[in-house]
């Protein structure tokens, strides 16, 4: 019986400087849990809400974030293909760098003409947020003049400045 307690005790110690031994190995080389960095940037245009820098272990799970538009500016999408402005990265196995992409709002001015005149210059126009126009001119027919424009402006010629909405002009003859 004392044999048997012998090797019993024996196996423990030595079962004790076994595990002792692979600890100090690992604690002295720094082995520890593999992370993966994750970076939210953002363009022109807008910013990130959340934490833009993240470190998440392997298989491990991001915090979300959103992306948000600065006034003037629309969210496309970001640069891995996703377009929801909020995410939340799963399963992370690499490092990741990822681009918030923004641009600038299109609004369509349209320039029309009742009967009796015409319009000289591009009726159609698209112009990004806080921009101009092109000029454009009211022209009336042979007997008509020039009354004014839908939105009360007299000037036959005219330019929209610092345009932040679309809309639709009629020139009245």
């Amino acid at each position: 019986m004392k044999r048997v307690r012998r090797k019993i005790l024996y196996l423990i110690l030595l079962s004790v400087i076994c595990i002792t031994a692979v600890l100090l190995y690992a604690c002295d080389k720094g082995i520890q849990t593999e992370s993966f960095t994750i970076v939210y940037t953002v363009q022109d245009g807008g910013r990130i809400e959340g934490i833009s820098i993240q470190r998440v272990e392997r298989g491990g799970n991001g915090t979300q974030v959103i992306a948000i538009a600065d006034t003037g500016y629309e969210f496309v999408g970001w640069s891995d293909g996703k377009t929801d402005d909020a995410r939340r990265d799963r399963d992370i196995t690499e490092d990741r760098a990822i681009a918030a992409i923004f641009k600038k709002k299109m609004y369509t001015v349209e320039y029309t003409a009742e009967a009796g005149g015409s319009i000289v210059g591009v009726n159609r126009q698209q112009i990004k947020h806080g921009e101009n126009g092109a000029k454009i001119t009211a022209v009336p027919n042979a007997g008509y003049e020039f009354v004014g424009w839908s939105d009360g402006k007299t000037e036959a010629e005219r330019t929209e400045i610092n345009v932040i909405k679309g809309c639709t002009l009629t020139a009245k003859f």
